[in-house]
């Protein structure tokens, strides 16, 4: 239709067995402009049992130095599933629409649900070259941090002073930028339990025999110290971790005792 190649429907297919990934919906191919716009819809991807596939162990060894081939044709994708199985467990109502350009993605909106019915929303841009980083918003809330840690921690992803936040609801929001392997964070806005937190923050993950490192710079209102991490896991928590803060509390109390 004039300088458009109109797409519809469309059915991917990908995989085989468990490992298999369907996907439907339309699209469109511009000519005079050379782009392409997707959207498809899927009701699983399994890639627990991807990883288990002789397809799967042959993406883990080359997963190291790979990257996505160039992308020659901008491409616009709406992309919908319903659950993706990833270490065990499932997550849920998975969105994603973004722009996949040269060398990098605009998240225009990555939403899913996570393990503990965890609310998980981010934008922004993501490098696709072997160096990755990236920087953008993202936003989590959550009913039961204790799921949610441990389900990273079965990922491996790290979360210094996760037992200062386990058992309370949290809700999280912050302006992040990555480049491995650092990771800052501005504007900061943390909410756990009837504590608030704002400030800026700064992790540089360990990396070979070099020691992390975590600085920040805090303010928390209603801060309740009987809440806070006994000091044997604050120990255990920074044993691989330099550590430097700047602390403004006020409202501070102990086990619900002002003063």
């Amino acid at each position: 239709a004039g300088r458009a190649v109109e797409l519809d429907p469309i059915s991917i297919e990908a995989g085989e067995g468990t490992a298999s990934l369907r996907l439907s919906g339309t699209g469109t191919v511009r000519i005079d402009d050379p782009s392409v716009s997707l959207k498809l819809e899927g009701r699983r991807l399994d890639i627990d049992s991807f990883i288990l596939s002789a397809a799967g162990q042959a993406f883990r060894e080359q997963m190291p130095s790979w990257s996505l081939p160039p992308i020659a044709v901008p491409i616009d994708l709406d992309l919908s599933l319903g659950s993706i199985g990833l270490a065990q467990e499932e997550l849920s109502n998975f969105v994603l629409r973004a722009g996949l350009r040269s060398g990098r993605a605009e998240i225009r909106l990555l939403e899913l649900t996570a393990p503990g019915q965890t609310r998980i929303a981010v934008e922004g841009e993501l490098g696709l070259t072997t160096e990755g980083g990236g920087n953008g918003r993202i936003a989590v809330a959550t009913p039961a941090t204790d799921r949610f840690l441990r389900y990273l921690a079965r990922l491996s992803i790290p979360v210094p002073f996760a037992r200062a936040i386990e058992a309370q609801p949290l809700e999280a929001r912050a302006d992040v930028s990555f480049a491995p392997p650092v990771a800052s964070f501005r504007n900061l806005r943390l909410k756990l339990g009837e504590a608030s937190v704002t400030g800026t923050a700064r992790f540089t993950a360990p990396e070979g025999q070099a020691r992390g490192k975590l600085e920040a710079q805090v303010g928390i209102q209603g801060l309740d110290l009987a809440q806070l991490p006994q000091i044997g896991s604050v120990f255990e928590a920074t044993r691989n971790l330099d550590v430097g803060f700047i602390l403004d509390a006020r409202g501070v109390r102990h086990g619900g005792r002002d003063g």
